[in-house]
């Protein structure tokens, strides 16, 4: 009876390429609006919260595929690493008024290069938004171990923890210490 219900949903930031370019801020606005927005307008009244998935970010061009993100950094899918856009996406999602968990964010990253920057970097803008008077009740990190994902298989690696899929051993990757040195802390060193 007194168990808090809710969704997950994917949540992606969109943003025009070129902010002077009325084209692509129209693009932002309606791929935002349909993407992130409309599903919860229709179900907000039967949520306790809203679960976020947030991985993607999108500069929005005039042109197809309209779509065109600078890719400085990213993983192993070839997905680009934004950190700043979980911000934006925390943001478009307080005119609901309800708490908010970030239920998975992470990234593939068999090397683990780019994993533990991946977190603190996140975990910055999760805590801005906080400061800025954002409803945030926690966040996971995808995920603690590398796992079947439905689209890609066993391929990606998105655990803290490798895990073997012989012998099913599981051996943490550096970021699992630094991450697990965030939640013992509840504080972040940047």
């Amino acid at each position: 009876k007194n168990a808090r219900v809710s969704i997950t949903k994917l949540t992606n930031d969109f943003e025009p390429a070129c902010r002077w370019n009325p084209i692509e801020s129209f693009l932002a606005i309606i791929f935002n609006y349909f993407y992130n927005t409309l599903f919860l307008e229709k179900i907000e009244k039967e949520l306790d919260y809203i679960g976020v998935d947030y991985y993607f970010h999108n500069r929005m061009v005039w042109h197809p595929p309209f779509i065109k993100n600078k890719n400085k950094k990213v993983n192993d899918l070839g997905w680009e690493i934004y950190p700043k856009g979980i911000y934006h996406a925390l943001k478009s999602l307080k005119k609901f008024n309800k708490p908010i968990i970030v239920l998975e964010n992470g990234l593939a990253d068999a090397k683990d290069k780019h994993r533990k920057d991946f977190i603190n970097d996140h975990l910055y803008y999760v805590h801005k938004a906080i400061e800025e008077g954002i409803d945030i009740k926690g966040y996971f990190h995808w995920s603690l171990l590398d796992n079947f994902e439905w689209a890609e298989g066993w391929a990606p690696k998105f655990g803290l923890f490798k895990v073997d899929r012989e012998t099913f051993e599981r051996e943490p990757r550096p970021s699992a210490k630094a991450y697990s040195k965030i939640c013992k802390n509840n504080s972040l060193e940047i």
